[in-house]
């Protein structure tokens, strides 16, 4: 997750919101799975026979710090567990988020890096 600082700087944002039971969706599922000796022992196990792995960095970009955050917080699984724990919530959550991104990166169009693990497997 930190190395994704668009998500990190959410991820810290919306967990803020709700201190007692922090939404950890980011955390747990697209940026906790990052352990390239557990995932290439988990493709090995699933049947393949050759397995890289590759960590790449990307340009990320967004038009705007609202439209970065009602991406993260309202376009993935994250806006389920926001929901759970305000359920008419949604709208402002998201203006935190989007007030966080502003304050790390500006107004106007943001831009970061985000990180990813290439793997490739054959069997």
């Amino acid at each position: 997750l930190e190395s994704n600082p668009f998500a990190a700087v959410v991820q810290v944002a919306v967990a803020n919101e709700f201190p007692g039971d922090p939404p950890n969706f980011f955390r747990r599922t697209p940026y906790g799975h990052h352990d390239i000796e557990a995932i290439t022992t988990m493709l090995r196990e699933a049947g393949f026979k050759t397995v890289s792995a590759e960590r790449v960095t990307f340009p990320c970009r967004g038009p705007s710090a609202e439209e970065v955050a009602m991406a993260l917080c309202q376009g993935t699984p994250l806006r389920n567990e926001i929901e759970q724990r305000a359920p008419d919530g949604l709208a402002a959550v998201t203006a935190v988020a989007a007030r966080a991104l502003r304050e790390a990166y500006g107004t106007g169009p943001i831009e970061s890096t985000q990180r990813a693990i290439l793997f490739e497997a054959e069997t």
